[in-house]
């Protein structure tokens, strides 16, 4: 190599990359393990601070207020049917939920590429589908923008076509992963079920809140409603809890696959030493990095839901909250799109949330990853699969409805069945999309793993390394020689 050409060199983790792209990328390092110390701190006594703070208003105002609610409604029998009609739609949904998800990653792992494929034609046709069904109800702007959305959908289809083996390669790595750490799911559960408790302990202040701010008379009608600056820290609340238990997710399974790829024998188990030490880093050390990242998706969560209150009840001009709306989703995205890389290198190496984004970022830009890294072909199958399985479980839900009427006396007649399907529909999405989820956080930790680890990756998983090797060369020729 001549002194020319060393000048345009990157040297990352052992591989000699020559490439003029990025002779004004910041020169690349590869990831070091970080100190065990805790990263953004502040954010992290910040976030317990505001979970204690929720406990106390639910404590103090949300449970003598529904107290005194319940006190106003002395026949509750047909609200305990319903209750037991939810239950028992929900519970057996919920168990035709799990095999199916058992099935779906069983024939992902056997057929990857054939499922990408059917996603993503069927991404084509149900936007086709949305077009026809505008136009024939006689929406025609909804129908201009279906058949815009089926033309842009299917351009998509045809430009990455060729790179679906290379997304099913990754697919196979991600899912063996998570088979041989699938501790990970239980993992996952178990943090989504805290999640649930804090938004029923949220839901509880809410009520409070709203009691104290509103006036109802003997009719029940009411008047009056929190500021909105009441609203924003109740929104906020809530969306960062949500945003900080699915980044913890993340985090935790990134550190897990990150121990499979360079050191095997501590992540080959249900309950390995890569998923409890990935796990005890996520909620401690890194916490506080979640956090920080977490909040500032929340922050735009909130403010777009304070926008979209106020289109809802004409606060406004109309024209400016869609706008303003439209501006809040485009950041919010880029944030999320941040977060999702970022938080790989947080699970990966401990570092802190702003560096850990830095960091990826430029060991993208240095291997030539920024085509790659926006092919989320796997994150466009997961999407189908989980409608899928929703489906599934809202058809499954429909017959304790259909069976036993009784269950939702208080509906209106014939509309059990709909209620039936749709409690069957969030139960097999919510459920799924945490499966499939960890599945996602799986993929990206491979492609992240992959620009910075292939030889490691040969050594400890020759197999698979080959796959993905004859994959990307395919997928990618014009990188075949990084």
């Amino acid at each position: 190599m001549t002194e020319s050409d060393e000048k345009h060199s990157i040297t990352a983790g052992g591989v000699v990359v020559n490439d003029d792209s990025v002779m004004d990328a910041e020169i690349y390092t590869k990831g070091e393990k970080q100190p065990n110390q805790c990263r953004d701190p502040f954010f992290a006594v910040l976030y317990y601070i505001h979970v204690v703070a929720i406990i106390a208003v639910a404590g103090v105002l949300g449970i003598p207020s529904l107290t005194k609610n319940s006190q106003l409604k002395p026949d509750a029998s047909k609200d305990s049917v319903e209750v037991t009609g939810i239950v028992v739609t929900a519970v057996t949904s919920a168990f035709f939920t799990f095999l199916c998800g058992i099935g779906a990653l069983f024939l992902m792992m056997r057929f990857a590429t054939l499922v990408i494929q059917i996603a993503l034609i069927l991404s084509v046709v149900l936007s086709l589908l949305v077009a026809i069904a505008s136009f024939a109800t006689g929406n025609i702007v909804g129908g201009c923008l279906g058949l815009f959305f089926f033309l842009m959908s299917a351009c998509y289809a045809w430009c990455v076509w060729s790179r679906i083996p290379f997304a099913a390669a990754n697919l196979n790595v991600g899912l063996t992963a998570v088979k041989a750490n699938c501790g990970l799911t239980v993992v996952a559960y178990g943090l989504t079920f805290s999640a649930i408790i804090y938004s029923i302990i949220w839901s509880v202040a809410v009520a409070g809140v709203f009691t104290q701010t509103t006036v109802c008379d003997a009719s029940g009608n009411c008047t009056g409603k929190p500021n909105a600056g009441i609203m924003f820290m109740l929104f906020l609340s809530y969306f960062w809890a949500q945003q900080v238990c699915t980044n913890t997710i993340h985090v935790t399974v990134a550190g897990t696959v990150g121990t499979w790829w360079y050191a095997p024998e501590e992540a080959n188990s249900c309950c390995s030493q890569g998923v409890k030490e990935s796990l005890q880093r996520a909620t401690t050390y890194s916490f506080g990095s979640i956090c920080f990242g977490s909040l500032l998706v929340a922050i735009i969560q909130a403010l777009r839901q304070l926008v979209e209150n106020a289109r809802n009840n004409d606060d406004g001009n109309a024209i400016l909250l869609c706008l303003a709306e439209c501006i809040l989703a485009c950041i919010q995205s880029i944030v999320e799109y941040f977060n999702k890389w970022a938080f790989i290198y947080v699970g990966l190496y401990g570092y802190s949330y702003l560096e850990a984004g830095k960091n990826v970022m430029t060991l993208f830009e240095a291997k030539g990853f920024s085509t790659i890294i926006t092919d989320d072909l796997v994150g466009n199958a997961l999407t189908m699969i989980c409608l899928g399985i929703g489906l599934v479980a809202g058809l499954v839900g429909i017959i304790p409805a259909a069976g036993d009427k009784t269950m939702f006396a208080g509906v209106p007649p014939g509309s059990e069945i709909f209620i039936g399907f749709l409690i069957g529909f969030i139960v097999g999405v919510v459920i799924s999309s945490i499966t499939l989820g960890v599945v996602a956080s799986s993929v990206n930790t491979v492609i992240v793993c992959y620009a910075e680890g292939p030889a490691e990756f040969q050594n400890n998983h020759p197999e698979l390394s080959q796959e993905m090797k004859e994959a990307w060369q395919k997928a990618y020729p014009e990188l075949a020689n990084w």
